[in-house]
């Protein structure tokens, strides 16, 4: 789900076939030369209107900084929004399961959404179809990746040379 999702971008509103982040990186730049330009006219303009820069440039600033991950949240809002989907159809999928099976009774009530991840969680670890139940912990340590073991071969070889003592230079 999420690859499918991965490059969608908000668009911008004021600009056709632009991504709103492109514009967001400009719209910073501006900013930052606003409160540039506000301290160096603090001496001119009237403090006034130089405070009233400086609110609203943070103000910007603060908006800029929210609007930073926009795509990403996008993002994440269209995947939620499919994964309520798959999850209803695994919802289905279950009930048809333990109805067909026996697992559940005829008059079990749709109202109660959290008992049927109950049996799912049943299911996995075996404990619905009667086998000792697994603790998931033990397979989350069992299967956790080792640390790696590398073998390298030995090269040190002796070298054949006797003692540098008997050459005149060492004596």
């Amino acid at each position: 789900i999420s690859d499918e999702y991965a490059t969608y971008s908000v668009a911008s509103r004021t600009a056709y076939g632009v991504a709103l982040t492109s514009l967001l990186y400009e719209i910073k730049n501006q900013v930052s030369t606003a409160e540039i330009y506000l301290q160096l006219g603090e001496s001119i303009y009237d403090q006034e209107y130089v405070t009233k820069g400086h609110i609203y440039c943070s103000e910007l600033n603060k908006l800029l900084s929210l609007l930073e991950g926009c795509d990403e949240k996008v993002q994440q809002y269209l995947m939620i929004s499919k994964m309520n989907y798959n999850l209803q159809q695994l919802k289905n999928l279950i009930e048809e399961f333990s109805l067909s099976n026996n697992l559940l009774s005829y008059n079990y009530s749709d109202n109660n959404d959290s008992e049927v991840f109950k049996f799912l969680y049943q299911l996995l670890t075996g404990e619905l179809l009667g086998w000792e139940p697994v603790n998931p912990e033990f397979i989350l340590k069992e299967n956790a990746p080792k640390k790696p073991v590398f073998i390298t071969k030995n090269n040190n070889r002796r070298t054949q040379l006797k003692s540098l003592q008997h050459l005149p230079l060492f004596n």
